[in-house]
């Protein structure tokens, strides 16, 4: 692996240079209530070794980092007009692979793999080797071998890492596969309106009132800023699989960027309006504790 980037992003670089203005910088507002600064793409929204495995672990690729670019490069060349396509079923196929890749390579989906992984080394603590653990899930019951448990549940900080890793491609396969069934709106505006955050796709509860909710949980709704001008929503709401609308207020926007953002918001110039939504999410958040 010699040679490879050591700082991955897991927001691309050719994503988040939609917020950049003519110097190349994009405005960056922390969520703790710090001062708003300017950066470049390429030192923002990325960690250090993010996606290298252990050495020698079985079925993980290791050129995780170039396999983004690789096909992020041909995105990069139409985007963001590309969406306004989104009624052809099969760019939009590529689209959902693409969303669905953005949300797994995300360091907080490697959290819940760690999380997954420790609730399973309880279950099968003390279980024979051979036996079979039920896991309840919406899509029914699954079993998992003790044995498969005991050899990938692996619970330390490079384990985790590595386990996230082995399953990203498949995960992302069905992530998609959600997406790509629900139904589309691509909100646009004539002058920059939208910004985005370090967790570019986030999902709310909308009208679900459930414990727990997912990508393809009905009522939910998922949030992607796809420019300063164009934004999509995912929600049953819409009278069609795909469809656009004309932004009536930002301002609606840019708490729903905010509230499912990690620690920063990326906008291309300054504004009131996201110091605002940041005060308001900080106030909702001291209220809650």
């Amino acid at each position: 692996m010699n040679g490879q980037p050591k700082l991955h992003h897991y927001a691309p670089q050719f994503y988040l240079r939609q917020w950049c203005d003519e110097a190349g910088k994009l405005v960056v507002y922390p969520l703790d209530g710090s001062p708003p600064f300017r950066t470049t793409p390429r030192n923002i929204a990325a960690e250090s070794n993010l996606y290298t495995p252990l050495p020698g672990a079985p079925a993980v690729r290791d050129d995780h980092e170039q396999w983004f670019s690789g096909w992020e490069g041909h995105f990069a060349k139409v985007w963001s007009d590309i969406f306004d396509r989104g009624d052809n079923p099969r760019t939009r196929k590529n689209l959902a692979l693409f969303l669905a890749t953005l949300l797994i390579r995300h360091p907080a989906a490697r959290e819940v793999v760690g999380e997954i992984n420790r609730q399973l080394v309880t279950l099968a603590s003390g279980a024979p080797n051979g036996a079979h653990i039920a896991i309840r899930n919406r899509h029914g019951v699954a079993e998992v071998a003790v044995a498969d448990i005991c050899k990938y549940a692996a619970t330390d900080a490079d384990g985790i890492r590595t386990d996230w890793l082995r399953q990203m491609p498949a995960v992302a396969r069905r992530v998609s596969d959600e997406l790509f069934n629900r139904r589309w709106g691509v909100v646009f505006a004539e002058t920059d309106s939208f910004v985005t955050s370090d967790i570019p796709v986030a999902l709310h509860r909308g009208a679900y009132r459930g414990a727990k909710f997912g990508i393809g949980t009905p009522g939910t709704l998922i949030f992607f800023p796809i420019s300063p001008r164009r934004f999509l929503v995912i929600a049953d709401e819409w009278e069609a699989p795909f469809m656009h609308y004309k932004l009536d207020d930002e301002r609606v926007f840019t708490r729903r960027v905010v509230r499912g953002a990690d620690r920063f918001i990326f906008a291309r110039r300054e504004s009131p309006v996201i110091s605002e939504a940041i005060a308001e999410h900080g106030a909702t958040r001291s209220a809650l504790v």
